[in-house]
């Protein structure tokens, strides 16, 4: 049962390479139509070597098994190469499984602009626990921590703590030997980073976010199926707590993150119900969400 492996919380050690436990089930896409096509090889062994590292390595203790494993998208969008020297878009999406459905929910959308790594083929990718393995094997290390931290979080409150602090390991390695500014508090404007977000994440101040979000699943999409008013119900509550929380955490990087991830589904499951006070809804959803306006403007 995925919920009762996932109550089962193990403290992270030293990261091994273990086919049996392997966490993702990843697909990775490599968008390089802006740059010279005759590069084509080098582009195909990136993403040949970011699918067999998220695959083959271990980032947990616990075991997964094949219908466990997480699924996540990855689209890399190359925007400047030279020599074997990069700057990239890596858009993060992993997705979280529903109970009593087929349906996977959106769990952790993000996007890192302006990644700078090397990368050269047939050189291994390897992380090595307390040593700095370079930019990429560490954003992708980096992510994959955070990735399964939220994954947990949704199942067991609290329980992803343990790999959002590997994922700080890992960026304050990086600030200590990388030669790239990406890990830098100052990137991207100085807010929505890797910084930031693992701090926010480590935060007792944003504690009651990742507490919307646990209940958001736990509470909300998990019940539609066998209680849906419920269900319903927990999901409009979720979204007044969000506007509370815009009173004195606004804009919140996990917020973003959220409503990132959700946005569509929430317009899906709001669109297809009968809500009383829609336009109340409405406007909450303009204040926390005002990225999306558009699509909550179109709820009838």
């Amino acid at each position: 049962m995925k919920f009762l492996l996932k109550s089962l919380i193990c403290s992270l050690g030293l990261l091994s390479l273990n086919l049996n436990s392997q966490q993702f089930d990843p697909i990775i896409t490599i968008n390089s139509q802006n740059i010279n096509q005759t590069e084509k090889a080098v582009f195909d062994e990136l993403k040949n070597s970011i699918s067999d590292f998220l695959i083959n390595n271990s980032f947990s203790q616990n075991v997964y098994s094949s219908k466990q494993k997480i699924k996540l998208s990855l689209v890399v969008t190359i925007k400047k190469y030279n020599d074997y020297n990069f700057v990239a878009d890596f858009d993060f999406q992993s997705f979280r499984p529903v109970f009593n459905s087929e349906y996977q929910t959106s769990n952790f959308r993000y996007k890192d602009n302006n990644v700078s790594f090397r990368f050269e083929p047939n050189e291994p990718m390897t992380l090595m626990n307390n040593r700095f393995s370079g930019d990429l094997v560490s954003l992708l290390s980096f992510y994959s921590f955070i990735i399964i931290g939220y994954d947990m979080d949704t199942f067991v409150e609290n329980s992803g703590n343990d790999y959002y602090k590997s994922a700080k390991n890992i960026l304050d390695r990086a600030l200590s030997f990388s030669s790239s500014s990406n890990w830098n508090p100052q990137s991207n404007g100085g807010r929505i980073n890797k910084y930031w977000l693992i701090d926010s994440l480590l935060s007792s101040n944003y504690s009651i976010l990742k507490k919307i979000n646990y209940e958001y699943h736990i509470k909300g999409i998990d019940q539609l199926i066998s209680n849906k008013d419920q269900g319903l119900s927990n999901i409009l509550n979720i979204i007044k707590y969000f506007k509370e929380m815009e009173r004195y955490r606004p804009n919140s990087i996990l917020s973003q993150i959220f409503f990132q991830s959700k946005n569509l589904e929430i317009f899906n499951i709001l669109n297809t119900n009968k809500i009383e006070k829609i336009d109340e809804v409405i406007s909450d959803l303009n204040n926390v969400a005002p990225f999306f306006s558009n699509q909550w403007n179109n709820l009838n």
